[in-house]
């Protein structure tokens, strides 16, 4: 295997680009993010199998082949080849249809056991995160449910893309969050701290994992 590390800045710039090293706060932190991607890769392909199967599975009920995916509202129709087996439909789809699929049958709770969500706290991701809205109205099961989801398309996109995981924000959050509003227009953000990434997707996966042990 080459060894990267072994490149000046200028090399680490030509091979890379002088924009995207810039990026970053050493050439050093730029590979270790990419060793990053790399060591999460597994959890995060599993996290997103494991998601869109449970969701066909609540889906599904008693229905059965391709009832649910025919009762989709339209916009989601749209992408979905009904040449194809239902397996390969689910297997084919990303994962913003399947955060669609849930925003538009409200089964974000169904995903994860009650005490789960109930007791989950946001600040084992990242410290300064609240667990409620700006307002101050304590975050439901649901908004919880649906912070995950968005934290985990938010990571899965970034990384996939390569970009920089260690990037924090203006005001030294990190750059890793989602965010959601209330019915009240009230908003709330969710930052992911770089060494909680692991953290999240074994929780997600923990859940998944729990669910199959009791069936």
């Amino acid at each position: 295997m080459l060894d990267f590390s072994a490149l000046s800045l200028q090399e680490t710039q030509r091979l890379f680009s002088k924009e995207r090293v810039a990026s970053y706060e050493s050439p050093k932190q730029h590979f270790d993010n990419l060793a990053l991607i790399g060591a999460i890769s597994q959890n995060l392909g599993i996290s997103e199998i494991l998601l869109r199967n449970k969701i066909d599975s609540i889906m599904s009920g008693n229905m059965p082949n391709l009832l649910w995916l025919e009762r989709l509202p339209s916009e989601l129709q749209s992408h979905i080849d009904k040449s194809l087996s239902k397996h390969k439909i689910i297997s084919t789809q990303s994962l913003g249809f399947w955060l669609k699929v849930i925003d538009a049958h409200k089964i974000h709770s169904k995903l994860f056991s009650y005490d789960f969500l109930e007791n989950l706290n946001f600040k084992k991701y990242y410290e300064r995160n609240a667990n409620r809205f700006k307002n101050g109205v304590r975050l439901r099961r649901y908004h919880k449910a649906s912070l995950l989801l968005h934290l985990l398309r938010n990571l899965r996109n970034r990384a996939f893309h390569f970009e920089n995981l260690y990037k924090l924000n203006e005001d030294n959050k990190p750059r890793l969050m989602a965010s959601i509003k209330s019915e009240k227009n009230s908003l709330a953000v969710i930052n992911l701290q770089t060494d909680k990434i692991e953290v999240l997707l074994e929780d997600l996966i923990g859940e998944f994992y729990k669910e199959a042990e009791n069936t």
